[in-house]
């Protein structure tokens, strides 16, 4: 058994490598050739040069730790406004039939749409990027929660009722746990598309601190192409990490159908390998802050120790709001 998965896990990365490999090829090919015009595309060695000069660079780096710090207050607000609304609305039929229509016309509406208004009431900076990630990222949550909550087996919530608990009880106890899963997938959705927000906001604003006002620069006013493409494959690769630990915590938990996986501790070479994936992504994130905490000595920046033990999400956005109105 052992044997099949290392032999399916090594067949999957070997998949993974090859398409990769060709991106690269065809990515060469383009530059060789002067596609689409001569000198727009650098070839790859160059933006991995460049990526290398980034990693060096203590502006890049304040910048990618404003985006790493963006990112985890708005997936924190998100979670705690996702997550209620979701058990609200998917268990209670009349609020279900009550914010359809609200959801599927405000759902559509692209959180990059909204910066005008937004730049208005909250001025650019963190405070705006964490507003519309969370506007754009708590889709994914509440709908995988209210349609995982649709496929509950009823004669659980029967039975629970039958032995006398509460509305609250019940939703914490038996619908939750059922729909963890689905709501895993969710925060995985949710997490790429706050990424994805984050930086654009950062760019298209061309404020704040983050890395997209940092691509912004190099590309609108310096003209260097090269930087772009490289800061935007950095931000690739941080999603990748991303999506692979988040994938990772929930395998050892959950088979591929969604049910429980037994045994629930994620035992076997499978398991133990997902596991350890994401909790290696963990500490990997967490060591990249520290040293770019230490690196840009600004005082954007707090480092992991000082963060957990003196902040709260409300905190970070106050703080952040308050330096962008100081300047």
């Amino acid at each position: 058994m052992r044997g099949r998965i290392t032999a399916v896990m090594r067949g999957r990365v070997t998949v993974a490598v090859a398409g990769a490999a060709g991106c690269v090829l065809v990515w060469q090919l383009a530059s060789a050739l002067g596609l689409p015009g001569p000198g727009l595309i650098p070839a790859p060695v160059v933006v991995a040069r460049r990526i290398g000069a980034l990693a060096a660079d203590p502006a890049f780096r304040t910048a990618a730790a404003v985006t790493g710090l963006t990112w985890l207050v708005a997936m924190a607000v998100t979670v705690a406004i996702a997550v209620p609304a979701g058990l609200l609305v998917g268990a209670v039929p009349v609020a279900r039939a009550a914010t359809g229509t609200a959801m599927d016309l405000i759902r559509p509406i692209p959180a990059v749409a909204l910066i005008p208004p937004a730049t208005v009431l909250l001025g650019a900076g963190p405070a705006m990027s964490i507003t519309l990630a969370t506007l754009a990222g708590v889709w994914p949550i509440l709908l995988n929660l209210v349609y995982g909550l649709a496929s509950v087996e009823p004669l659980m919530v029967d039975t629970a009722r039958g032995f006398g608990h509460r509305p609250w009880r019940i939703a914490a106890q038996v619908r939750l746990p059922s729909v963890l899963p689905a709501l895993l997938i969710g925060v995985r959705l949710a997490s790429a598309i706050e990424l994805v927000v984050i930086v654009s906001v950062d760019f298209l604003t061309g404020g704040g601190d983050g890395l997209g006002a940092y691509l912004y620069a190099a590309g609108e006013q310096a003209g260097d192409l090269t930087t772009v493409l490289a800061g935007v494959l950095v931000v690739g690769a941080g999603g990748m990490l991303l999506n692979l630990g988040l994938a990772g915590l929930r395998r050892p938990w959950f088979d591929h159908t969604g049910a429980a996986a037994t045994p629930p501790r994620g035992a076997g070479p499978g398991g133990r390998y997902w596991a350890g994936l994401g909790w290696v992504t963990v500490g990997v994130g967490v060591v990249a802050w520290q040293l770019a905490a230490t690196a840009a000595r600004s005082p954007v920046i707090g480092s992991p120790r000082a963060t957990i033990a003196a902040c709260t999400p409300i905190r970070i956005v106050s703080s952040r709001v308050s330096e962008s109105a100081g300047r």
